[in-house]
């Protein structure tokens, strides 16, 4: 049953008897499948981001904490504020490339400490 959780599958997939070669094709599979999982959390992570910085903006003129407040305004050099509706998947894009590429974490670990 342990296996089964690890590797995602139902737990009548695997049988005690199963060879190493077997499970060595599932152990693939499951790595396939978090790929897609990681891709699909980095989207919704960037909806969650441009949301934020949309409740920032909001809130104005109160200040957040520096490390927040660098990442508001590297989201911003990209995203402009949403004022209007308009067609938001170039904004999701570059939010999700800010958080794929490591750009965002950099300026989080940057701007923790800082006073």
């Amino acid at each position: 049953m342990d296996m089964a959780l690890e590797l995602g599958l139902p737990v009548g997939v695997l049988s005690r008897t199963m060879p190493l070669s077997e499970l060595y094709a599932w152990q693939q599979y499951a790595a396939r499948r978090l790929l897609t999982m990681a891709d699909n959390a980095a989207g919704i992570i960037a909806i969650e981001l441009l949301a934020a910085a949309q409740g920032v903006d909001f809130h104005r003129p109160l200040r957040s904490s520096p490390a927040l407040e660098a990442a508001h305004a590297l989201l911003r050099r990209r995203v402009p504020m949403l004022r209007r509706d308009r067609y938001f998947a170039p904004d999701i894009s570059a939010a999700r490339e800010l958080i794929t590429s490591g750009a965002l974490r950099a300026t989080l670990s940057a701007n923790l400490f800082a006073r």
